[in-house]
């Protein structure tokens, strides 16, 4: 898979589907029942709930809902969700402006000359908006565990983010 880089600033090559997971998690951070049935149906899709199946006491109905309600998948949307909101508390403290693109862009579902006009911004300075703050929820991201990324591959290595990390802070 081809990696993109989303960030001059953070040395960091964020890959095309960490932004799509990202950004699916942002749309839908307060209609969590969507991404939850996007679950369900993976596992009654893979359900096998056949006689024999239930004669030999593997795959029953019973069995295959265990394990949905067990599943990482949910545990991961959990703390994907709690983590965004937690995020979005600081940023709205701290980041006053990438709080309010992701409140017009992800929770108010605005459309991007939309935002452009709310926030005064032209289609460059918009673009690194969306870049920045993609970036910050990727780097939070990878802190809280949340995705497994080696800084390295970013060529950027713990000293050099912390000073980036000041340095935002300072902007």
């Amino acid at each position: 898979m081809s990696e993109k880089p989303w960030s001059k600033n953070w040395g960091v090559q964020m890959k095309q589907d960490y932004y799509k997971k990202i950004e699916r998690y942002l749309y839908h951070l307060y209609e969590p029942e969507v991404l939850v049935e996007d679950v369900r149906q993976y596992y009654i899709n893979r359900m096998n709930y056949s006689p024999s199946a239930w004669l030999r006491g593997g795959n029953t109905m019973e069995n295959q809902v265990v394990k949905m309600m067990e599943s990482n998948q949910l545990k991961e949307i959990q703390r994907w969700l709690e983590f965004l909101k937690n995020l979005l508390t600081f940023f709205k403290q701290e980041k006053p402006r990438f709080y309010g693109f992701i409140r017009l862009k992800y929770l108010r579902k605005r459309s991007d000359e939309d935002i452009k006009s709310v926030m005064q911004l032209d289609t460059k300075a918009f673009r690194e908006l969306k870049k920045e703050v993609m970036e910050c929820i990727y780097i939070n991201a990878i802190q809280e565990g949340l995705i497994k990324e080696n800084w390295e591959r970013g060529n950027i290595n713990e000293e050099q983010r912390s000073n980036n990390v000041a340095n935002d802070k300072q902007n």
